[in-house]
This record gives C-alpha cells, sequence and structure tokens, in this order.
C-alpha cells in the first residue's frame, strides 16, 4: 500500500460531448491507478467559456492524495486527457475540449506545505488560479481557508477580476 505524501487540488473542465460521462472515466481513471485516493469532489459548476468563444463548460475540483511527484502527476493526467479523446492543442490559444484535468497547487501532507514547482512543463500553485472564478468557486468547497498567494482562496474568490458567469447547472 502506497504512503500517500501529496494532496492535490485538480480541476477538471470540459466542454465538449457528454462531459459528466469524461469526468467520471477520469475519477475512474484516477482511482485505477492505485497512486490515488479521491478525498473529495466539489460540486459541478457550469461557466461560461473562458479566453474564446465556446460552448458553456462544466467543472469540478477534486482533492486527492498520492504518492505521485507533482510531475508523475501532470504526466498521469495528461494520459488520462488523451485516452479520453483531448486533441494535441492546435493554436496557442484556447480551445473547446472534451476533459481537461489542470493541476492547482499541491500541499506536503506531513509539513502542510504549499509545494512550489516552475520549470517549461509544469507551475505549481497554477498561474491563473486566483484570475478564473470558474476555478475559485468550487475550490472554495473544500479549500476556502488554504492560502494561495498569500491570501486564502476565499479572497481570490471576493476579489476575483474574472466576471463570467459560473453557476450550479
Amino acid at each position: 500500500m502506497p504512503i500517500f505524501n501529496t494532496r492535490y487540488a485538480l480541476l477538471l473542465g470540459g466542454n465538449l460531448g457528454d462531459v459528466r460521462q469524461a469526468f467520471a472515466a477520469a475519477r475512474l481513471a484516477l482511482s485505477d491507478s492505485g497512486h490515488i485516493d479521491i478525498v473529495h469532489e466539489s460540486r459541478i459548476y457550469a461557466s461560461e467559456a473562458w479566453g474564446f468563444s465556446g460552448p458553456d463548460f462544466l467543472n469540478v475540483v477534486l482533492t486527492v492524495d498520492s504518492d505521485w511527484s507533482p510531475e508523475t502527476m501532470l504526466s498521469s493526467t495528461q494520459q488520462i486527457e488523451k485516452d479520453l479523446g483531448r486533441l494535441a492543442k492546435t493554436s496557442s490559444s484556447y480551445e473547446s475540449r472534451p476533459v481537461d484535468i489542470d493541476l492547482l497547487f499541491a500541499v506536503d501532507i506531513p509539513s502542510g506545505k504549499m509545494i512550489v514547482r516552475r520549470s517549461r512543463h509544469l507551475s505549481l500553485p497554477h498561474p491563473r488560479i486566483t484570475l478564473r472564478r470558474f476555478t475559485l468557486l468550487p475550490l472554495s468547497e473544500f479549500w476556502a481557508s488554504r492560502s494561495i498567494k498569500r491570501h486564502p482562496v476565499s479572497y481570490w474568490l471576493d476579489h476575483c477580476p474574472d466576471s463570467g458567469r459560473v453557476w450550479l447547472p
């Protein structure tokens, strides 16, 4: 039995096809890995497309415990996206997709400290976490008091510059 030493906040989002089914398949793939325990799942929220014109998105935040490093978590979630039909980006702009899994942040369970990574492929905490209402609202269900960039999630939700509509479908 692995020792789960890292807690992650993951954002699942999508706006193509049966997104709820894609979320279920992603949760199953994460759980079946044997390296992840899903400890909390937010309600599913709907939101307008962010950064481009497209169909509305569904979004959910998962809190998971794992023995994987952030780099392994990233490569594993990217493989799940690919397995569920996400295609390689065709441009540098945002695009519609059946499922997207973002690593929002990671916490070392024994110390409670935020894990910080800055590389070409991985930035933790997520660089746009405080700018997106569709991320902050589901994140606040379980993580409202967690400090990110020197303020709790609840602060960022109250001061979010994103005026896009987010609702419970």
